[in-house]
Formats: structure tokens, sequence, C-alpha cells
């Protein structure tokens, strides 16, 4: 009710909630026949808009009575909604819209105070300063958009709240604007908004992805690999493969936030469009103003968190391709030792077999024979001289070719 004295004096208030729904389902209709009977008695309006998109369930009640008097009624709604919806768990509940509003025989400068009080005493409207505006017919205050501390949080409700007031002979002109599709399709548009953020604070959290805790992983794990002096060993190769498996991880999450900051880029878009239509002094309101602030403030926040983790990423991929092209650096080097084991392995077999032949080949009966039939003499000592003479020659030769032979493969 309005202070004594005031002479601001109502006419009736009203409720109405915009239920959203996302895209059709069969059991929608199921669900809104198994709602009407548990809706609060002062709540008897109840229709489904199934051409819409999301699709909208209306709940409306009227009364003669003030605005505290609907108390509790925003609250058993929305407890019967949810137990509803556990019966029918395909429905995806995207949000609602709630309208409080008031109609005045004479509306005053303070009456706007006076109706807020009177739902903050009645429980319906937080503490705190509300921002309002002018609206074609009348005053609208925003009594509440989802806090950000409670995105993420099991507690988050999806539920914009407002409060319209009117003199009796602009009713059906606030009425008009309010029922306008631009106006609840921004409501659409801020909600699922919030929805993204809060989907994303919940797939990052400690109890699901975290985040954090895989940025500081992979940032770990890129130092742990500069300071491993051998990248050839099995510690090496168990970190690399650790790290691929974190940078998998965030690719994926990666991947999944751009999808949320696409969807996020489309509702600002249509949040942003739905006020070209009316007038500069309206569309500039502080209500609006402020949801559109918040509305910039989500699509940041999800920005942020995608040019951290793409920064990450890239951060990743040239330490990576650094931290690869030490491994290829080590495996050639390690071949190319490899090569010259083979290469000396290979000439000390070419000596052994020239040290082993030589001797059979050049032997001292095929000396004695070869200078006896040049017709040289000599004593037993100096055949076995002439024949020691031959091999290391021939030994020498032989070595020099090997070597030679070598260098030029190894070049």
């Amino acid at each position: 009710m309005c202070e004594p004295g005031s002479k601001a004096i109502f006419n009736e208030t009203s409720f109405l909630v915009r239920l959203y729904f996302d895209d059709a389902h069969s059991n929608l209709g199921q669900l809104f026949e198994s709602l009407k009977p548990d809706l609060p008695l002062n709540l008897p309006d109840v229709f489904l808009a199934e051409d819409a998109d999301p699709q909208i369930m209306y709940v409306y009640g009227c009364q003669k009575n003030g605005l505290s008097e609907w108390g509790e009624t925003e609250t058993e709604l929305f407890q019967n909604v949810a137990t509803q919806l556990k019966k029918y768990q395909d429905i995806g509940f995207v949000g609602a819209s709630v309208i409080y509003q008031a109609v005045y025989d004479n509306l005053q400068s303070d009456s706007g105070d006076l109706a807020i009080d009177e739902l903050k005493r009645a429980g319906i409207a937080r503490q705190g300063a509300h921002v309002s505006q002018k609206i074609p017919g009348g005053d609208l205050f925003l009594l509440g958009c989802p806090p950000m501390n409670t995105l993420g949080e099991p507690y988050f409700q999806p539920i914009v709240r407002y409060l319209a007031l009117c003199q009796s002979d602009s009713e059906a002109t606030l009425n008009s604007y309010l029922a306008n599709a631009a106006f609840f399709s921004r409501d659409v548009a801020l909600i699922k908004a919030h929805q993204n953020v809060h989907n994303f604070r919940v797939r990052s959290s400690p109890s699901q992805d975290n985040l954090q805790n895989i940025l500081d992983k992979i940032a770990r794990e890129i130092q742990e690999l500069f300071n491993k002096t051998d990248l050839l060993d099995d510690s090496a190769k168990a970190a690399l493969n650790s790290l691929s498996g974190s940078l998998s991880c965030l690719l994926k999450f990666y991947i999944e936030v751009n999808s949320t900051a696409t969807s996020m880029v489309g509702q600002k878009s249509n949040y942003q469009h739905s006020f070209d239509a009316e007038p500069v002094e309206v569309a500039e309101g502080q209500a609006w103003c402020f949801l559109r602030e918040r509305m910039n403030t989500l699509n940041e926040e999800l920005q942020i968190k995608i040019s951290e983790c793409q920064a990450v990423l890239e951060a990743a991929q040239q330490a990576v391709s650094m931290v690869q092209t030490r491994i290829d650096q080590a495996d050639e080097a390690l071949e190319r030792e490899q090569e010259q084991r083979l290469r000396r392995r290979d000439e000390l077999l070419a000596y052994l077999g020239v040290a082993i032949a030589l001797p059979e080949l050049i032997n001292y009966d095929v000396v004695e024979k070869i200078l006896t039939s040049w017709k040289i003499y000599l004593i037993p000592i100096g055949f076995f001289f002439v024949q020691l003479l031959v091999i290391i020659v021939l030994g020498l030769l032989i070595v020099t070719l090997i070597k030679r032979s070598s260098s030029r493969i190894q070049n």
C-alpha cells in the first residue's frame, strides 16, 4: 500500500511473468497442463505462446490490493516451475521476466520511491538503489537482474525483474510498450548472455575442467621442458607427452568457449538492435544504459578468457616448436655420432682385414719366388725384410685409400 497521506492512490496492481523455454519440445504442452493446477491462487491467467522463439509461457494476475500483497507469489511460482521441470528434463528453461505494475489515479514524483520501499518491506525487491527511467506511458524501475557474483553458482537465477508505474489514462500505452516483442526479446538476449557466462564459469570451475589449473600446469610443463638438458631421455619424452595432453584439454576448452563467445556476440547484437525503433530519450534511459553495460561486461569476461587461452596456446606452440628444434638438433647430433662410430668401426675392421690378409697374400715363399725369378738372391733374413717392407708399403697405401674414402662419405 502507499504511505498514508500520499496523493498517489493506486487503482490496481498486477504481476506478470514471462517464462522462456528453448526450442520446441513435445512435452512443453504437458508441462503447461501440469503447472496450471499448482499456480498461486492470485495468478489465474496463464497461456502458452508456442509460436515464439524461445517459447513463452505467460502467467498473470491482477488485484486491487497494494504491491506488497504479492508477497511470496513469485517465490511460490518459481518453486512450482522448478518442481515440474524435474519431470520434464528434456525441456530447457532459459529464464524469466518479472514485471510488477501499479496503476494510479494521480502519479506523483515520489510514487516510485514509495513503491520501491513497499516492495523492499515485502521482501520482493533487494535493498539498495534501483535505476529508473521514463518509458511510453509511465515509469520503469529495474528491480534486479542476475548479480554477477551468482553466475557459476548453484543458486544462479536467470530472472530480470521490473516495476512499472502509470496513471489510469496512460495504462494502455504502458501495456503496449511492455507487451512489445522488442521488450521481451531484449530480456531473452540479456538472460541468454548471463546463461553463457554462467555456463562458462561452471565449465571452468575447479569441480570440472578447472581452467586456471590447466593454464598453470601448461606454464609449469613448458618451463620443465626448457630446463631439460637431455631432451632424448625418457623423462623428457614423458614431460612432452604430459604437455601434449594439457594442450589437448585447453584446445578443447578453447573451442567450446569460442562457440559460447559466438553466441554472446549474437545476443549482444540482438540486444543492441532491440532499441532501434525506440526514441533516443527512451533508449538512453538509465535502466537500459545499465543493462547495456551489463551486456558489455558479460561479453568482455568471455573475450578476456578467450584472449588468455589464445595467448597460452600461442606461447605453448612457440615453446613446443623451440623444444622440437632442440630435439631435432639432438637427434641429428646423435645420428652423426652414431655414423662416426660406425665409420670408425668399419675402418678398424678394414684395417684388421688388411693386417690379416696382407701377410697371407705376401708371404715369405711368394717374395722368395718373385725375387729369385728376377735373379735376386738374398739370404733368408733378406727375403723376410723385403716381405715386411712390401707388407708395410701396401698396408700404408690401403689405409690411406680407406681414410680418403671415409672422408668423402662423411662430407
